[in-house]
């Protein structure tokens, strides 16, 4: 099919009355202006240790994504990595990454996903108390956990606990 005849169909198309009763129909996207299905939207908690470039990019684009489908989405980070990040401009709330801040950050999150060690760390310290699931990746397959580190990533009693959820060489 040529494109005149496309646009001359289209044209056709909306130059034909409503159905007496059909709703109006428009081609520009309605905001999401409340919550979906009723329910208020999810909060996430991103938790940098460092500005590294992996992980700062790796969260912002998560930030973009879940921000995109109506997650509420907060970064802790470094400042410097919110400067060069831009975590708000890809529709996050920027919070440093200082323990207090943190954990007002935490409060009330569905969920808090660290990344790295000293990140899990700092998430693990901030959510004492609240009852939100911390998720850690194990980014970059830096050097292996020994000693304390070491029992830190496998806690005594955690339901669910995985080795796979381990950074390599821990078991």
């Amino acid at each position: 099919m040529g494109s005149e005849r496309a646009y001359g169909l289209a044209s056709w198309a909306t130059s034909l009355p409503p159905h007496p009763g059909a709703p109006a129909v428009s081609s520009t996207p309605v905001p999401v202006t409340g919550p979906p299905y009723g329910r208020a939207p999810l909060r996430a908690v991103q938790v940098l240790g460092g500005a590294g470039a992996g992980s700062s990019a790796h969260v912002r684009s998560l930030a973009g994504g879940l921000a995109a489908r109506g997650v509420r989405v907060t970064v802790c980070a470094p400042v410097e990595a919110e400067g060069e990040y831009d975590f708000t401009g890809a529709g996050a709330q920027f919070t440093p990454t200082a323990v207090s801040a943190l954990r007002a950050a935490c409060a009330g999150a569905d969920v808090v996903h660290a990344h790295g060690v000293q990140a899990g760390m700092r998430a693990a310290l901030a959510l004492r108390g609240f009852r939100a699931p911390l998720v850690v990746t194990w980014n970059g397959g830096g050097a292996e956990a020994t000693g304390p580190l070491a029992r830190l990533a496998r806690p005594p009693g955690l339901p669910g606990a995985s080795s796979a959820l381990l950074p390599p060489g821990v078991r």
